[in-house]
């Protein structure tokens, strides 16, 4: 075993290491970006690559309790705090068990518990209905230009797609025109290289959504054009191979909820999976299907995640069968 070891070496190591466990590229991609963070954080301090392991130990665990959630504008949200402390441990585990490190100190980076009532995070009917009424409205505006009217169509899609589908806002971000097979009614979500792809029933308020975006960018470019061809929703129609990014979707997604009034909730791509699940639940989608939608390594995530909305709806159930009538 080494007495100390090249961290950016490790990093890189351990990412090999989880490709060839076959990590899906999404997931890499997320931890790189956490531990090059740790990284620029790490070597003014230890003022060198070369990492002793109580140093180690020590800078890793400032580090992560140096990122904090902060009230209504948070740094992070809770969920992706735990994904990256999820990446360290793996991180840790990795070098004891290759031998970087002496021993494994993972268990000292526990999972943060999210206190928020689970309920604030999804959108109700009636703010839903909201939604809707701000879409239609401003897709009917008469004051809209083209170029504008197909930039709203393309919002409208991109929300109903997310509320429809329960996709991944990188997932979404990753769709190309040939994974929304509107002829097989599936949406076709690529798992990455050496993993199989999982495949989403188009619900058939999506069906429409997906013919009003098209005829618009048909109407607007012509039959012939490349933005035809790539990326479902890309930059612009001069960059049709490159997809609007994360970032995008969310600014999207938050100026349409806040533009249909609803401001005491903070509504995300996230938010719109979560509710696609709950209501999923809510209208009795067994639980191995509805992990399956999501994207779920294993059912127990789902139960996991959803426990309260099923405790709920199973409590409601079992209180219709209660009768104090006679006979």
């Amino acid at each position: 075993m080494l007495h100390s070891f090249n961290i950016e070496r490790s990093i890189e190591d351990f990412l090999l290491y989880l490709e060839g466990l076959r990590y899906a590229p999404n997931t890499i991609k997320s931890y790189r970006f956490d531990l090059e963070g740790f990284f620029t954080f790490a070597i003014p301090h230890n003022k060198s690559m070369e990492f002793e392991f109580k140093r180690l130990e020590q800078l890793l665990l400032l580090y992560i309790n140096s990122l904090r959630v902060y009230n209504n504008k948070s740094e992070y949200e809770i969920s992706t705090l735990n994904r990256k402390r999820a990446c360290f441990r793996k991180y840790i585990k990795f070098l004891n068990k290759w031998e970087y490190i002496s021993s494994d100190f993972s268990h000292k980076i526990e999972s943060m518990k999210n206190k928020k009532n689970p309920n604030k995070d999804i959108l109700n009917h009636e703010e839903v209905a909201k939604v809707q009424y701000y879409l239609d409205s401003i897709q009917t505006s008469p004051w809209l230009t083209p170029k504008k009217q197909e930039k709203y169509i393309r919002n409208r899609f991109i929300f109903y797609t997310l509320l429809y589908s329960g996709l991944r806002v990188s997932e979404l971000t990753n769709l190309r025109w040939k994974h929304f097979n509107i002829t097989e009614g599936i949406i076709i979500v690529d798992e990455g290289k050496g993993n199989k792809n999982r495949t989403i029933p188009i619900h058939e308020e999506l069906v429409q959504e997906y013919d009003t975006y098209k005829s618009s960018l048909l109407s607007m470019y012509g039959k012939e054009h490349p933005i035809l061809t790539g990326y479902l929703f890309p930059r612009n129609e001069k960059h049709p191979d490159i997809s609007l990014t994360t970032k995008t979707i969310r600014l999207i997604i938050r100026t349409i909820v806040k533009e249909s009034s609803i401001v005491d909730k903070h509504i995300s791509p996230h938010n719109l999976r979560h509710t696609f699940a709950s209501y999923s639940v809510l209208n009795n989608i067994s639980i191995p299907v509805l992990s399956s939608i999501l994207g779920h390594s294993k059912k127990s995530i789902t139960m996991d995640i959803y426990a309260h909305v099923i405790d709920d709806k199973q409590k409601e159930n079992e209180l219709k069968k209660l009768s104090f009538r006679s006979g």
